[in-house]
Order: C-alpha cells, then structure tokens, then sequence
C-alpha cells in the first residue's frame, strides 16, 4: 500500500465530507441489482457541491424487501462508501473489531447501525483494501426510511430541498 497515495485519498474524504452538499436531478428510479439470495435494488443519486457542480460522490439506497437488512442508505465518493447506514432487523447482531472499542464502540451492535466515516478513518488509512466495519447502534427514534434518510443527510452534511425529503422506498417493483 502507498501510504501518502491513501493518505491523499482521505484527506480528500475528509474535505467531501466537511463541504456542504446537494443532491443533483431528480430522484433516481430504483434498478435491479443482484445480490445474494433475495431480491435487491439500488437507486443512486449524484451528490454535487453547493455550485451544483457534480463531483464524484453519489447517495446509494439499497433495498431488498424480503431480507433481514431491508435498506442501506451509503454515501460513496470515488466509488468507496464512506458513510453507510444499515436498517437491519432488531435481532441481527453484528460483531464490531476489536479496535472499535478504543473508540468507545459496543463490542457487539443489535440492528439498526451506522458505520461512520470519523470511527472508521484511521482504519481505512492503515488497510490495504476500503473497508468501514466498526459501527455503532442507530438511535432509537429512526426505524423507518422515512426517518433514516433526513438523518443520513444530516450526518454527512447534505441538505436536502423540501421535495427530497419525500424520496422513498418504492412500494411495488416488477
């Protein structure tokens, strides 16, 4: 690994990060994506700076109804996700690394989650491969999509127009 080129790859993370964000067109329409046993589809929704001028991140929503992880909500820039929240049913456990604990991590997460950029950073820096394992539990108060989204935005510095706040799940696809 060339540790000043991925030390250059997250300064440029933590400079996305701190700038002030918008989403760019309209939403995006949710497409078939494979993966593992249960249906699943992914809509992605260019992120551009306050300029609106689209740069290389994108807002992923993964959904698969059927699956005890029915929605990810992932903030990707340069193709590796670096924010990524996880709806998963309130029984799944998930075990954090043991470096997690340094940073106050639980040992183990029970459902809902969120795999920050700031607890998985330096982790990220010292790896060969991109990975954001350590998470921690999501609040409470946000179980539904509904909830999740306006949350995520927050969290990494989105704002959101008033008709984007009404982007959701979709009810049926074929």
């Amino acid at each position: 690994m060339a540790v000043s080129g991925r030390a250059q790859d997250i300064a440029l993370v933590d400079a996305f990060l701190a700038r002030p964000k918008i989403l760019s067109g309209a939403p995006p329409e949710f497409g078939p994506k494979p993966r593992g046993k249960e249906a699943s589809w992914e809509a992605a929704w260019p992120v551009a700076n306050i300029d609106g001028i689209v740069e290389a991140g994108s807002v992923r929503v993964r959904y698969a109804p059927a699956s005890a992880e029915p929605f990810s909500i992932l903030l990707v820039y340069r193709e590796q996700c670096v924010y990524r929240l996880d709806h998963v049913e309130e029984d799944v456990r998930h075990s954090n690394p043991y470096w997690g604990r340094a940073l106050e991590a639980p040992a183990m997460v029970c459902g809902p989650h969120v795999h920050t950029w700031a607890l998985n950073r330096d982790h990220v820096l010292r790896q060969d491969s991109w990975e954001i394992p350590c998470r921690l539990p999501l609040q409470q108060q946000i179980r539904r999509f509904d909830q999740a989204f306006p949350w995520f935005a927050d969290q990494v510095n989105l704002a959101l127009r008033p008709d984007e706040r009404n982007f959701d799940l979709p009810h049926e696809l074929v």
